[in-house]
Parts: structure tokens; sequence; C-alpha cells
């Protein structure tokens, strides 16, 4: 197969514990649709390596070999290890590709294709991306806040600008009772303010 490594040296520098591939598998009993696939290799040296494969919620077991050709078998195992494995055969291109034929049962007729990336990359670009998703969370939890408080405030000031006035209405009410209490004949009533007035009067002659 053409665009592979041009020595199994190029190949051990990807195939080593803590890497990580994803990508799609299909083959004709799978159905029409490919199925995307997550693998980690978690131990092993040139040229066998043991990882974790897991596709649709569901994770298994995973058994790589590498030829002294430089070509990579993925056997990828289901629920009992006992069964035959699904078994893709390909090899990596330069940029970290890996694509080939994968065979179910024993049959071929079936394609895949991976990209390679080293697990500690992967993990810091996951921590990056949950870092800045705090703080987005963060800043929109402020900002939520401070809009609160400021509601908070505008409704404390208004309630007691309603009070105000509401004390002041029935401030107004009682002295105009008291004012009418005074008077026998509401018709004939006067203020006290008027009394006064008249009272300052007759002083004054």
């Amino acid at each position: 197969m053409s665009g592979g490594f041009n020595s199994v040296t190029e190949a051990k520098k990807l195939l080593v514990p803590n890497t990580f591939f994803n990508g799609s598998i299909g083959h004709p009993n799978f159905g029409d649709d490919s199925i995307s696939v997550n693998c980690e290799i978690e131990k092993g040296e040139y040229p066998n390596f043991e990882g974790t494969w897991s596709a649709m919620n569901q994770s298994a077991l995973m058994r790589i070999e590498l030829d002294d050709g430089g070509e990579i078998t993925i056997k990828l195992y289901g629920p009992d290890e006992d069964e035959e494995p699904t078994t893709a055969k390909g090899r990596y291109s330069e940029a970290g590709l890996m694509s080939g034929e994968v065979f179910s049962e024993g049959e071929g007729g079936g394609e895949f294709e991976f990209s390679m990336g080293k697990g500690d990359v992967q993990g810091s670009s996951d921590d990056d991306s949950n870092d800045s998703a705090e703080d987005d969370d963060y800043t929109a939890g402020e900002e939520r806040i401070n809009n609160e408080d400021r509601l908070h405030d505008v409704t404390i000031q208004q309630v007691g600008q309603h009070i105000v006035v509401e004390e002041q209405q029935q401030e107004e009410k009682t002295t105009a009772a008291a004012n009418a209490a005074d008077c026998d004949d509401a018709s004939s009533c006067v203020s006290k303010e008027t009394k006064d007035e008249k009272g300052s009067r007759l002083e004054g002659r």
C-alpha cells in the first residue's frame, strides 16, 4: 500500500503507550453506515501493544501488532474476548493517518481510517477548553449576580418611595378628617388655617 512510512522506526514513534487515535470503521456486516471509534494504547512495546477501544458507549479490549514492514494490525474484541475480533489492517501515512481494510468474521471488504494524537496533547486541549468554559460560566454568573443586585436595589428604592407617598397621603387624609371634625356643619366648616388668619387680623385691629 502506497503512502506508508519508510521504516519501522518511524512507526515506533507513534505506537507508544498513552497514544490516542480515533476515526471510523465500516464493513458490510455493520450495515451501510460507518462506526465512530476511539482508541487508546495503554501498555506494551514494539511489536505488541494493548489498550481499549470504544464505540456507541461501550468499551472493550484492543490489541495492536506492528510487523517489520511497518504494517499494523488492530484487533478490536467484543465483550467476549474468546470470540474472533474485528480486525483492521493497514499502514500509517507520514501525516499520522492510518487506513486500510477491515475484516469481520474472517471476511474482508471493509475500510477504516484513523487519525493519531498524543494523549497529553489531547488532554491539554481538553483542559484548556474546560478552563475556558469554567471562566465563561464564572463571568456569566458574576454578571447575573450583579444584575440581580441592581434589580434588588431598584426594587427597594421603588418600594421605599411608594411607602413615603402613601404616608404623605395618609397624613393629608388624617389632617383633613381632623379639620372636618371641628365643624358642626360641613358646609360652613372653615379650616384651622383660615381661623388662625381671622384671629390674627382681629388682634391687629
